[in-house]
């Protein structure tokens, strides 16, 4: 396939079919190439997130831990507030610590045991959830003779898709494009050691 046609999909807006199915042996290349450089970009996000979030706690834990001398120093001088004009103010109170539930099932038996009825509803709630899949079915059923079911719920277009795979000797054609002109399409590269296309 023309690299340039290759270009021209990727610049048009219009999704056009190609002139022969056997074209579609290119794209696959293509697609794999991408998939390459998505699995890079993924890969690459992971380690700079896993930096960041490091950081990100080192400032937390930094930050916290002056807070903390904050508090302290509020309680030995007997502050409860403090006003720092240009700055600033500072104040502490109290805060209830809160519950951590252990397990969830043998507390509610405990409470359901323990409390009466009106207390117990106060603490506990059922909820209705409906079942995505099968509501698909049902709305799908119902909508030829209950039209006002748009008024609740809304399908998306009808689509199709498509499933690629992708065979182990493919980067032998990756290999043949290498030396071509797809280098020149939407920043694509194709080198030695495949940076992916």
């Amino acid at each position: 396939m023309d690299p340039k046609k290759i270009f021209d999909i990727i610049s048009s807006e219009d999704i056009k079919p190609l002139d022969s199915s056997l074209e579609i042996d290119d794209l696959i290349v293509v697609i794999n190439g991408y998939n390459e450089k998505i699995k890079f970009q993924q890969e690459f996000k992971k380690r700079k997130v896993a930096k960041i979030d490091e950081e990100i706690d080192r400032l937390e834990a930094n930050k916290d831990k002056f807070m903390q001398v904050i508090i302290a120093t509020m309680n030995a001088t007997n502050n409860k507030s403090l006003n720092f004009p240009g700055t600033g103010r500072v104040s502490v109170r109290k805060v209830s610590g809160k519950w951590e539930i252990k397990d969830k099932e043998s507390l509610k038996q405990y409470l359901k045991d323990n409390l009466d009825e009106t207390q117990y509803k106060s603490v506990t709630k059922t909820e209705e959830v409906l079942v995505k899949k099968e509501v698909d079915v049902v709305l799908d059923s119902m909508i030829g003779s209950n039209p006002d079911i748009i008024n609740f719920a809304v399908k998306t277009k009808d689509s199709q898709s498509v499933t690629l795979s992708f065979d182990e000797d493919i980067n032998v054609k990756l290999d043949e494009m290498k030396d071509s002109d797809y280098s020149r399409v939407d920043g694509l590269s194709i080198d030695k050691k495949f940076d992916g296309i």
